[in-house]
């Protein structure tokens, strides 16, 4: 666990919610170290999906493959309709499209964890010089849809959002 916290807080990530139970580990052959990680999280807050989370490859070992296999087995531990989103800085959004991610840009689309994940995330990733944080949802017909922030669908063409009201008819 201490290897994976070093590799977490080497990155400037968010080292809040590690749980060794819910890692894929990477370990080199010749030295039994820590190449790269890689966390699920099952999240159930009125909706059930899956987040990645705390993905990091040491810098060493980045563009050796090792970031696509770890990815590759988390995600093929799932089954193939689970919603799966993952929020990460705009330097990684390619990696994450290679591997079946989109950006989501409205976020009214954003489940209510992903959207505080994203929210936080801005002003971390200003203060590394990362400039913002991107949401991204696993991409694909088959994938079960989730509902946008707090349940609300998009505005309709009148301003109604379709959702309950707040106090007040606000």
């Amino acid at each position: 666990m201490a290897d994976i916290g070093r590799l977490v807080l080497a990155e400037k990530m968010n080292p809040l919610g590690l749980d060794p139970l819910r890692f894929w580990v990477a370990v080199s052959r010749a030295d039994g170290g820590v190449l790269g990680v890689v966390q699920l999280q099952e999240v159930q807050l009125g909706q059930r999906f899956t987040e990645v989370r705390s993905m990091v490859v040491g810098r060493e070992h980045r563009n050796l493959g090792v970031g696509r296999a770890l990815l590759s087995e988390a995600m093929a531990s799932l089954p193939e309709d689970e919603p799966v989103w993952l929020t990460t800085v705009p330097r990684s959004a390619s990696f994450y499209a290679r591997h079946g991610f989109e950006p989501v840009y409205d976020t009214t689309e954003l489940p209510t964890t992903v959207w505080f994940e994203r929210f936080a995330g801005q002003f971390v990733a200003r203060a590394v010089g990362a400039g913002t944080c991107v949401a991204m949802r696993r991409a694909g017909d088959r994938v079960r849809k989730t509902v946008g922030a707090r349940g609300y669908e998009r505005p309709g063409p009148d301003g109604d959002w379709g959702g309950p009201s707040l106090p007040g008819g606000r």
